[in-house]
């Protein structure tokens, strides 16, 4: 018999599970349940359960879908906040991760941020975009993903087989606001307006500058820009005659911004450690990633540790 008391303490008193409760993951409802046929019985596991446990991988820097099991198996408080008397099969998060697919993943990383601002945490007035690569999850001589390509390392003329997640960060925040994923061979100008148009047309455009380096030194991207009327602050290219020039403005010595947000998407939340193959997959891998960056500030507020927005270590510390 479940000591309804009890239970009802455990909950309150279990502060990942109050994370839970705050992403508010009904919103994506409509659009998991196209997802799941009509004709076939529910999982017995709810889809805001599987994807909250997916979150949680990333948030906690769980290595794989694998040890995901016995890491919630050691959280039996957690699993009976959820209903659950073990966690779920590793294969059950395959399955669900493989039905969702990489649309879902990118809507739950665009909630995320939605989430972020109704916090006042990031607020998009001045933005920043910039790549960093990932290996491929390939045998190292067969190369052995057929999706992945070679690209230059960031900040180095070595080579790299694998994807690059191309990232929007808010600069006055240091969070992500956008990312898409390529093969590490596609030029960083080229996944401008797959991670920009978006936020240049939403209903509300918040955006005033654009921040970026050299590499976006391009006609068409000031052009785009301008007509959304955000300012463009971006270093000329030197086009391998001069050295590239960075602008007089003051919003550029933001920039750095980028960068931090991309080493910490790889120490922290496993952004360099891909485990799957294929774009889509690498696609997925990228958003649950940069999404646990996001998570992570969204436990420091709830949690009432504003200097632990960016400090993985404190957060995890204080809800484990």
């Amino acid at each position: 018999m479940v000591n309804v008391t009890a239970l009802t303490e455990a909950i309150g008193k279990n502060p990942i599970y109050s994370l839970y409760g705050v992403l508010r993951l009904d919103a994506l409802a409509s659009a998991v349940q196209e997802k799941y046929s009509k004709r076939h019985r529910r999982p017995p596991v709810a889809w805001k359960t599987l994807t909250f446990f997916l979150m949680l991988m990333y948030l906690f820097d769980v290595r794989s879908e694998r040890q995901l099991e016995p890491w919630l198996n050691r959280k039996p408080t957690l699993l009976m906040c959820f209903g659950l008397a073990k966690a779920p099969d590793h294969s059950t998060f395959s399955r669900f991760r493989k039905r969702l697919g990489k649309t879902l993943f990118a809507q739950l990383f665009d909630h995320l941020v939605g989430l972020c601002q109704s916090l006042g945490i990031l607020a998009k007035r001045l933005v920043g975009q910039d790549s960093t690569d990932y290996k491929a999850y390939a045998n190292r001589f067969k190369k052995t993903d057929a999706e992945a390509a070679f690209g230059h390392k960031t900040g180095s003329d070595d080579l790299v087989y694998g994807f690059k997640a191309h990232i929007v960060t808010d600069l006055d925040s240091d969070l992500p606001v956008a990312v898409v994923t390529r093969p590490a061979n596609e030029h960083d100008s080229t996944v401008f307006d797959a991670a920009m148009q978006p936020l240049l047309h939403e209903t509300v455009q918040q955006i005033e500058k654009f921040v970026a380096d050299s590499g976006y030194d391009a006609s068409e991207i000031r052009l785009t820009l301008c007509g959304h009327n955000v300012t463009p602050c971006i270093a000329v290219n030197g086009r391998g005659h001069y050295p590239s020039t960075p602008p007089k403005d003051p919003d550029y010595k933001k920039r750095p911004g980028c960068e931090r947000v991309n080493s910490r998407a790889k120490e922290y939340f496993r952004l360099d450690d891909l485990k799957l193959r294929g774009l889509a997959n690498a696609s997925i891998h990228a958003a649950l990633s940069l999404g646990a960056v996001l998570l992570n500030a969204v436990a420091a507020v709830l949690l009432k540790m504003p200097a632990a927005v960016h400090s993985p270590l404190a957060v995890r510390a204080a809800i484990d």
